[in-house]
């Protein structure tokens, strides 16, 4: 099991644990593209992903567990129950209501 090195509290620690997603190379030097064990469909419209974007710091935590859940759950039964569902991880915007960046601007 791969196990998150730090969990920050706050944005001011999230800031400080990520980086600050409005400076200029930040995407370039924090994102990166893990490929999912097995596709998943997107909980907004359906269609099929096999790739997201996350912060490096998180990527190898987020493919084990999903690795953890295809080895115990299986795909099939993943399926049949609806389970195979994607709500994403990096997207650059604010909470709602809010000028307070999204925990997924940081990809985490």
């Amino acid at each position: 099991m791969v196990i998150l090195k730090h969990i920050p509290n706050g944005i001011e620690g999230i800031i400080a644990y990520y980086g600050d997603p409005q400076e200029t190379n930040w995407f370039k030097d924090n994102i990166v593209v893990c490929h999912l064990p097995f596709s998943l469909r997107q909980s907004w419209n359906g269609v099929r992903v096999d790739r997201f974007h996350v912060h490096k710091f998180v990527m190898a935590a987020m493919r084990d567990a999903l690795l953890e859940i295809e080895e115990y759950a299986g795909i099939v039964f993943l399926r049949q129950h609806n389970l195979d569902m994607w709500g994403g991880v990096y997207n650059d915007r604010n909470k709602r209501g809010s000028n307070i960046p999204s925990i997924h601007s940081f990809g985490a």
